[in-house]
């Protein structure tokens, strides 16, 4: 077993006892609790992962990311939003395509030519082989970067905030 492999189970390993340790974050996803705002989600990121668990309890999911890499890492996954996790801190934070509002200017559902209209020209666009696309606008007034992702129907399906 590799040392990435190791350290990614011990990853899933953990997340799993603070999820059953903690109980399921299912009711955040299916109204028996509202939704976090956007700024409560974009707060995590650079913030410990015990600061997400204490904030939102559970995720309903948790999954290996980049296992085979030398930064191996974790998404937990509340549903319609989630957090990437790296060295027990919060990377990424993402609003996946069943967000139901805006996210800093970027509505999920929108095309390119609405993203630039809402948002203005994006500092990157990039276009992908297979069709897929993904903007980013530097948030300097919060110290972030907003990246929206963009399906093959130049339909958005998600927003990543990440550290500048």
């Amino acid at each position: 077993m590799s040392k990435a492999q190791s350290v990614g189970g011990l990853i899933v390993l953990t997340a799993a006892m603070l999820f059953a340790r903690l109980g399921s974050a299912q009711e955040l996803v299916q109204g028996q609790k509202p939704l976090p705002s956007v700024d409560d989600v974009a707060a995590m990121l650079k913030q410990p992962l015990a600061s997400v668990f204490a904030k939102f309890g559970a995720p309903v999911d948790v999954f290996v990311t980049g296992a085979k890499s030398k930064d191996p890492g974790v998404i937990a996954d509340y549903g319609k939003f989630g957090f990437e996790i790296h060295d027990k801190k919060v990377t990424n934070c993402n609003f996946w395509a069943e967000w139901p509002g805006v996210v800093f200017g970027a509505k999920i559902g929108d095309g390119p030519d609405d993203m630039v209209k809402a948002m203005g020209k994006p500092a990157e666009d990039i276009k992908n082989a297979d069709g897929t696309e993904m903007m980013t606008w530097h948030a300097s007034d919060k110290k972030f970067n907003i990246s929206v992702t963009f399906t093959k129907k130049h339909i958005s399906d998600g927003v990543i905030i990440e550290p500048e």
